[in-house]
């Protein structure tokens, strides 16, 4: 007895060791991560989005049990953008995730990613950093006042406060085909907000190899980590094509690499019997459905039924299985379940497989973002 009482400071930290969750890195970043809280990122473009989703202020009860929903999940990557709010809701998404942090926070505490949109007028690297820090000032909450030292011995002591988010802006496109004067100065304002210790890491989207190469390079010859670069991928894209080899790029320098749309704008999600809202529902019909599509829906809902998965869950783990961590959309507690509620559920080779064979016979492939940048 009095030999194990000796070992015990020796055992204990390897004890500790051992049941202490184990952290990954983000990217190049220096956030660390449980593997759950990184495997999926929920995204909230539709958190304002008229045009294209019918949003309206009465979905953001809905909206708040989603990100309790994600975070309940262990889900810690969440995506927004400055842009993120049509007409006078600009910048609502951003509003909406700051307002249901402070509602509900986590340890560890979530990392925000805000696209930063390359709008004409900004042209300078003052006018892209404001830009920046205005998204920041959405995001995140202001520290708590702080007490002068007890001239006051009655005076109240305020409890400790959760870890605020990480704030994380990223390029949202590349404008060098139409006006490449533009890309230096938002490079260079997103390594400013690194160097001025306003951002742990910055992060880029639509990035394709060439272009991901230049931006690396352009960071790293300023010290500047980048976390994520983040590329349209699901069962209907062209994966070979506009996936792939910048997936290479990123994996070669240590970048992880988001998955957005992985259920192509629904086309692809667990059917749930309520209408689509907004231009979606012009994009559904017109987009249509060929034999490949409708046999690929066949064999990820016959995958689905044998392992009790929904078709979404399905999707999001063949995007999971290429590499990349699905950026999901949802607007309720229920949406967030039927996709992300898997339970770090993967696919068999041979469910791969089928899903690939299916994959590659599908004659109209999701429509190709606009701005991806070779």
């Amino acid at each position: 007895m009095l030999q194990f009482l000796l070992l015990l400071p020796l055992l204990l930290p390897s004890a500790l060791a051992l049941s202490a969750p184990s952290l990954e890195p983000f990217g190049q970043s220096p956030l660390l991560l449980p593997p759950a809280a990184s495997s999926s990122c929920l995204g909230t473009w539709s958190w304002g989005n008229r045009l294209l989703y019918g949003y309206d202020e009465s979905d953001d009860e809905r909206i708040g049990e989603a990100y309790d929903a994600a975070v309940g999940l262990g889900v810690r990557l969440f995506d927004t953008g400055d842009s993120y709010g049509t007409g006078k809701l600009r910048g609502n998404a951003e509003r909406l995730l700051r307002g249901s942090f402070e509602r509900t926070p986590s340890d560890p505490p979530p990392v925000f990613l805000s696209k930063i949109a390359v709008y004409p007028w900004l042209l300078t690297v003052d006018s892209y950093y404001d830009a920046i820090l205005a998204s920041r000032g959405r995001l995140i909450p202001p520290p708590p006042p702080t007490f002068s030292p007890s001239s006051n011995p009655s005076a109240f002591t305020a409890p400790p406060s959760p870890p605020p988010p990480h704030f994380l802006p990223s390029l949202h496109w590349s404008p060098s085909s139409y006006l490449p004067s533009q890309l230096p100065s938002l490079l260079s304002a997103l390594s400013r907000s690194y160097l001025e210790g306003h951002a742990p890491a910055v992060a880029v989207s639509n990035l394709g190899p060439s272009a991901l190469l230049s931006a690396l390079d352009h960071f790293q010859k300023r010290g500047v980590p980048v976390a994520c670069n983040q590329l349209q991928c699901s069962l209907l894209a062209d994966y070979e094509r506009d996936v792939a080899p910048a997936l290479r790029v990123a994996g070669d320098a240590g970048v992880a690499t988001l998955g957005y749309s992985p259920l192509a704008l629904g086309l692809l999600a667990t059917p749930s019997g309520e209408p689509v809202r907004g231009a979606r529902g012009l994009l559904f019909r017109a987009q249509g459905r060929d034999k490949g599509q409708l046999r690929l829906l066949e064999a990820m809902d016959e995958i689905g039924g044998r392992n009790g998965k929904t078709r979404s869950q399905v999707a999001l783990a063949w995007v999971q299985a290429k590499g990349l961590a699905p950026l999901f959309g949802a607007r309720s507690g229920a949406q967030v379940e039927d996709s992300a509620g898997g339970g770090g559920w993967g696919l068999a080779g041979e469910e791969m497989a089928e899903l690939e064979e299916r994959r590659v016979r599908v004659e109209k492939k999701a429509q190709r973002n606009v701005f991806l940048n070779d």
